[in-house]
């Protein structure tokens, strides 16, 4: 699991049962995906689907995954 704890709380990536991941934000999926990367890289360039985050401008947010805290 990855967390980004980001300016409107935090976004966490996850591993479902069936292998894939999932991006949450408060108590909502906003994605499926086939590896992590793919959900950090949608945090990154604000495609989350979530628009208080897609609508906002961060200077420091993390650029990959390797930047999210791991858990």
């Amino acid at each position: 699991m990855w967390v980004y704890r980001s300016p409107i709380g935090p976004f966490v990536i996850r591993r479902a049962g069936d292998g894939k991941y999932e991006l949450w934000h408060d108590s909502e999926c906003y994605g499926r995906y086939m590896a992590p990367v793919a959900a950090a890289d949608d945090v990154y360039t604000h495609h989350t689907g979530c628009h208080r985050w897609d609508d906002l401008n961060v200077p420091d947010e993390p650029t990959d995954l390797g930047e999210w805290e791991k858990l």
